[in-house]
Formats: C-alpha cells, sequence, structure tokens
C-alpha cells in the first residue's frame, strides 16, 4: 500500500492478514478447518512482523478471526524500513515491504537555532542567524511553509526578513542602525523557540569619515 511510504513519525500504522491455502482460499469455514488452522499455526510457530530500519520496531499482533489477523507499529525515527511478515521463519509473499517514514509538524522547544545574529550585532551591518525546524521527536523537518516569527524591541524596533529555505531550515536577516540592548523573539504559534527571547546587544559601527560633520567656533577663524 502506497500509504506506507507517507508514515508520519509517532503515529501508528495497522495492517491486516489473511492466512490462506496453497490453492489461495482463505482459511475459514468449518469448526474442523478453524481447528486445523490452530494447529497450523502453532505448529508453524505463530505468526509475527516488525520493522527494521535504524532500529528494529516490534510490531503488536492482533488475533481478528481464525485465520485473520490485525498489526499495528509506530516509529519515532524517519527515514527508510523494511515491514517483515512471518509465518513461523519464513516471510509471506512479497515481505519485506517498504516503509518510509517523515517527519511529523515542527515543535518549537525542539527547534535548533544558532548565529551570531542572536546575542549581537553592529550598527549598520546585517547581521543573520538560521534554524532548522524540528518535530516532538527531534527529527528535521523536510519541508517550509511553517508560520515561523520573529520580531526585534529595544531603543528602535528593527525589521527582519525572514527566508524560508522550504527545506525546514530558515534563515532572518536584519541591519541595526542604533546601539543598545534588543530584545529578540522567535515563535512558532505562539511558543518560543529554546532560549527565545534573545538579548542581543548593538554596539556602534567604526567612524565613517563621509557621514562624519565637523563644527565649532575655530572652522570661522581660519
Amino acid at each position: 500500500d502506497g500509504s506506507l511510504l507517507q508514515c508520519i513519525a509517532g503515529e501508528t500504522y495497522s495492517f491486516g492478514v489473511s492466512l490462506r491455502y496453497g490453492y489461495g482460499q482463505a482459511k475459514t469455514g468449518t469448526d474442523f478447518d478453524r481447528q486445523m488452522l490452530e494447529d497450523w499455526m502453532h505448529k508453524q510457530g505463530g505468526i509475527s512482523a516488525c520493522l527494521t530500519g535504524k532500529k528494529e520496531v516490534a510490531c503488536n499482533c492482533t488475533h481478528v478471526s481464525e485465520g485473520a489477523y490485525a498489526f499495528a507499529f509506530s516509529a519515532t525515527e524517519i527515514g527508510p524500513y523494511k515491514l517483515w511478515v512471518f509465518v513461523g521463519n519464513n516471510p509471506v509473499p512479497g515481505s519485506p515491504f517498504p516503509v518510509m517514514y517523515h517527519a511529523g509538524p515542527p515543535y518549537p522547544k525542539n527547534c535548533t537555532i544558532i548565529g551570531l545574529g542572536l546575542w549581537s550585532a553592529v550598527v549598520g551591518q546585517e547581521a543573520t542567524f538560521t534554524w532548522t525546524a524540528r518535530d516532538k521527536y527531534g527529527n528535521p523537518v523536510e519541508f517550509g511553509g511553517h508560520p515561523f516569527t520573529v520580531s526585534m524591541y529595544g531603543p528602535e524596533e528593527i525589521d527582519i526578513r525572514l527566508e524560508d529555505h522550504q527545506d525546514g531550515t530558515y534563515t532572518a536577516r536584519y541591519i541595526p542602525t542604533v546601539a543598545g540592548e534588543h530584545r529578540m523573539n522567535v515563535m512558532l504559534d505562539g511558543d518560543g523557540l529554546p532560549g527565545s527571547p534573545f538579548l542581543v546587544k548593538v554596539s556602534e559601527g567604526q567612524g565613517d569619515p563621509a557621514m562624519s560633520t565637523v563644527t565649532g567656533e575655530g572652522l570661522n577663524d581660519c
């Protein structure tokens, strides 16, 4: 089933297995048939399933009825897995089946954020910082479009330019014009990312002769 290639980390998925005779007929019918089924399953060692990948994940099995079984599984790490279904030690036809787990929606407290622009900046110079969206289990999110917001307050309110790289990573850029301490908030759905709000110390930049002015009475006495 193609849906097994679109699994979301932490969510539970299920599938069913129906046992059949060698000629394709379902193992159901009279009480005698059902007893034969139970005896056969016992001799084979039973039916089981598991995921293999970054780590092995056992599947929970429920005996629905004679010849019918339901399995459920859940993984929290993203990546490719293989779904194995065994009767005894023998894999059923088609096993292993491909399974792919993807990250869930961003979880603000698990996002990672770095960059000097979170702590210091210089008047007139661009400062930057970046962050990676991560889900509830710490997996990096693989797509963009999330409603992150960035705001900066202090001696002045500074415009922040936010870049969405569409791969779960983001960059913020700003150019301060007034020195002093500022507060930087990086938020998602009302929750701050780790460390937010940040204290940003903006220092004076180097003097620019082209922007300098000279005043004083002595200028008129020359």
